[in-house]
Parts: C-alpha cells; sequence; structure tokens
C-alpha cells in the first residue's frame, strides 16, 4: 500500500516537473522588451529633408517625411509591428493620415524600395534589431490646403493594440510652399 502511494507521489512529481520544465522557457522567452525609434533623413531621390515639394510631374505640392524606423526586439519570441502610420493634426484634431510610399524611382540595388519590401508590417526575429526606410507623403490636395501643426505615428501591436504617439510639432506658421524643414536631430523613442 505504501509503495502506491510513493508511486503516485513520484508520478505526481515527474508530471510537475516535465510541466514546470516547459512553463519556465516559455516565460523567459517572454521576458524583454520591444523598442522603437524613429530618425528624420534626407529623402535620398534628392537630398531634401521632410517639408513641402513640388512634384515637378504632376505640378502639385506634397508633405513628405523621409524617415528611419528601428525596431529592438530583446525578447525570446518573434514579435509583430503593424501598419505604421503618420497622421497630421491641427490644433489637437485630426487632419488627415499620410499615405505610406512603397516605392519611388529604384535603382538596380532597390534603394527606391520603402518600408519591408513596401510594407509598413514588420515581423522582427528574436534577439534582433531591424532598421528601414520609410517615406511619407500627403498632397496638399488630400489636406485641402488646411494648416498642420503636429505629427504622430501609430502602430498595433502583435496583440492587435492601437498605439499613437507624438512624433514632432510642425514648425509655425504653416504654409503650403515650397519649404525644407530642420529635421530633428537623434533617434525618436516611440513609446
Amino acid at each position: 500500500m505504501m509503495s502506491a502511494v510513493f508511486g503516485i507521489i513520484g508520478a505526481v512529481m515527474g508530471a510537475a516537473i516535465s510541466v514546470m520544465g516547459q512553463f519556465v522557457p516559455y516565460l523567459l522567452n517572454r521576458k524583454g522588451k520591444v523598442m522603437i525609434f524613429m530618425r528624420f533623413v534626407y529623402f535620398e531621390a534628392n537630398g531634401k529633408p521632410w517639408g513641402i515639394q513640388k512634384n515637378e510631374e504632376h505640378n502639385t505640392l506634397s508633405f513628405r517625411v523621409p524617415l528611419w524606423i528601428e525596431i529592438i526586439n530583446t525578447k525570446g519570441i518573434p514579435k509583430i509591428i503593424r501598419n505604421v502610420s503618420l497622421y497630421a493634426y491641427y490644433k489637437g484634431k485630426l487632419v488627415t493620415e499620410f499615405t505610406q510610399v512603397q516605392r519611388v524611382n529604384s535603382d538596380t540595388n532597390g534603394n527606391g524600395i520603402k518600408g519591408n519590401n513596401e510594407k509598413y508590417t514588420f515581423v522582427i526575429s528574436a534577439y534582433n534589431s531591424e532598421r528601414y526606410r520609410l517615406l511619407y507623403s500627403a498632397s496638399q490636395e488630400k489636406l485641402e490646403s488646411k494648416a498642420i501643426d503636429e505629427i504622430r505615428v501609430s502602430y498595433y501591436d502583435d496583440k492587435n493594440k492601437l498605439h499613437e504617439n507624438h512624433l514632432v510639432n510642425v514648425p509655425q506658421p504653416f504654409e503650403w510652399k515650397v519649404k525644407d524643414l530642420n529635421k530633428p536631430d537623434g533617434w525618436i523613442e516611440i513609446k
């Protein structure tokens, strides 16, 4: 009778150790975080920073924002950052969403391709970091010539939760005329 009890206790302990052996690595892989940084850069097609540029082909003005995004994953599992978008605001009210530019006149090295092979969704492997070139644009017609005083960035995490954060204030007064804006220095952490 005693040996049966010890047998049952041994079986229960073995099962508990087996479950813990699988559960502990699961918990350790989830430890860590995902960090997102953005940096204003020069548009490689014309060497211009962010600002109002003229499209000679269509004789129109557009607000262009060239950026790098760097995503760092310190977790032991891959993470997804989906639909990284920019939005124009004026006095706290949404004006419009910028267009995610997938490609500009590309050379043979693919330098004109933006995002993650033309997608603005990123899968970052475990314990890894990735950097991508992004380009956002909003035409004067799309903005209906409205003013802008702030640009915000948004994205969805792998739980489909929306995150929206301030990216930069737009220098005032805002005018629809060709103008290069001073790019902020350094990397901006996106929460």
